[in-house]
């Protein structure tokens, strides 16, 4: 019930059950942030989790996905003051796939990133990229990125010969 509570963001049956029960999954916090209510959001903050970096960073990629941007820069400005490349690159893909703009970054400098414009098919930004860099789209960088993400997905196409 606390779950479906802070999932259509209902502050009093929350507060009701939160103050009633004793035990609490993180999960809350993914479900509070569907609800994109902040009081309920503010009472899950005061409460002390594990490994609450990971938790919020979950936390931060989950409000990406659901464009809750306000949700999204509370939990970065204060929770996560200095994110990792990885954690940078994360973003990224998330903003990518969701169709986030919001968290597109200003600047796209990095080969691994052409593989995700193109897997998600921003054909203009794929264009852009192609017209104002001397990436070579045979550059092992790439190659590595696409194999890594085929056998990570689980997907494996062999040709008849």
């Amino acid at each position: 019930l606390i779950e479906y509570a802070a999932f259509f963001g209902s502050t009093q049956i929350f507060k009701y059950l939160f103050l009633n029960e004793k035990k609490f999954n993180q999960s809350l916090f993914l479900y509070a942030i569907h609800g994109e209510n902040p009081e309920i959001i503010h009472i899950l903050v005061e409460r002390k989790f594990k490994n609450e970096y990971n938790l919020y960073r979950q936390c931060f990629i989950e409000s990406i996905k659901c464009h809750h941007n306000e949700i999204a820069n509370y939990i970065e400005s204060n929770f996560l003051k200095s994110l990792s490349n990885d954690d940078d690159f994360d973003v990224f893909i998330q903003s990518i796939k969701y169709r986030n703009y919001c968290y597109f970054p200003k600047e796209i400098q990095n080969d691994k990133y052409f593989y995700f414009l193109c897997k998600y098919n921003y054909i203009k930004l794929v264009d852009c990229f192609l017209m104002n860099s001397n990436m070579n789209v045979n550059n092992k960088t790439i190659f590595d990125v696409f194999i890594f993400k085929i056998f990570n997905e689980g997907v494996l196409i062999l040709n008849n010969i």
